[in-house]
């Protein structure tokens, strides 16, 4: 999805739709893919969460065979009687402890089998081909051996690396900006009415960070680090609307001011309101990054 040139349509809705700066060459096509789970995601959340879990899960070198089951027919099972079965859509709300468990240890397993030039992402910011050739080399006393094994890297494995951080920054501002529950941040922005209330629909975005956020304890670190990596790159995406919000909050109140001066009663009510609701917004917003970012993720994997 991020490596082919956009459509024409898809650049001319990103840019007038879309208050996003395009910061690499991928942005506009995740933003599609993002609009596209987003989508998902309010007509069948379960759904939407269980192909991000599994985004996860093959980024790290999981197969197939991994993957929780989405519903419908099943295609990864090498067994020809297997093939064309209907497989039961998993129910993440259902699942305890133990079924947590199983899965994880099913992808470990799974992900000891991958060629290290075949894994996408991986605790080591230059993959998976690094961090193999890294081992050892601390007692080798040749220094042209030393030199040599920790310069091999797979190039597509740190450009991934780029594009899966990218992909969950748009992700958190597109689940905030299109949720069910988000007002038209773009429309808002161009009519800047007095009496406009702003939502984000902080409460997906949370849902979402909440979801990935489950995996970062896990022992085996590539997973841990493709969980982290996605939270930490959402709560970025919600900090920064929160900053937006904060900047307008402050336009607002200086235009309250003017209007009580001016004894503009009904345009100061009409800002009075406005201000109010940019104030609630950005306090949910930095709750979901201060709740379960900092105080939640941060603070366990620093210990």
């Amino acid at each position: 999805s991020s490596y082919r040139p956009p459509k024409a349509t898809q650049v001319a809705n990103f840019t007038s739709n879309v208050s996003l700066n395009v910061i690499s060459p991928y942005t506009i096509n995740l933003h599609s893919l993002a609009e596209r789970v987003i989508g998902m995601h309010n007509e069948n959340p379960n759904r939407a969460q269980l192909a991000l879990l599994n985004l996860l899960f093959r980024s790290v070198g999981g197969t197939p065979d991994a993957d929780l089951p989405m519903g419908g027919t099943s295609s990864s099972s090498s067994d020809d009687e297997m093939q064309g079965e209907e497989e039961e859509e998993t129910n993440l709300e259902t699942m305890d402890t133990e079924d947590w468990a199983r899965v994880v240890t099913d992808l470990v397993d799974d992900m000891r089998f991958a060629p290290a030039q075949q894994i996408l992402l991986c605790a080591d910011p230059l993959g998976a081909v690094h961090q193999q050739n890294s081992h050892g080399d601390d007692n080798n006393d040749d220094e042209d051996e030393k030199k040599k094994g920790p310069k091999q890297y797979a190039l597509g494995a740190a450009e991934f690396r780029k594009i899966y951080k990218e992909f969950w920054y748009i992700l958190g501002y597109v689940a905030l900006t299109e949720g069910g529950m988000a007002t038209n941040t773009q429309q808002e922005e161009e009519e800047e009415a007095p009496g406009s209330v702003v939502r984000l629909d902080a409460e997906l975005a949370k849902e979402l960070i909440m979801r990935v956020i489950e995996l970062s304890p896990v022992g085996q670190p590539d997973v841990r680090a493709g969980a982290t990596l996605a939270a930490i790159s959402m709560s970025h995406a919600v900090l920064d609307q929160s900053a937006q919000l904060v900047k307008k909050m402050d336009v607002a109140e200086r235009q309250l001011q003017a209007a009580k001066k001016g004894k503009n009663s009904s345009k100061a009510e009409a800002l009075k309101v406005r201000v109010d609701s940019l104030k609630r917004s950005a306090q949910d917003l930095q709750e979901v990054v201060m709740g379960l970012v900092v105080q939640g993720l941060l603070v366990h994997r620093y210990r």
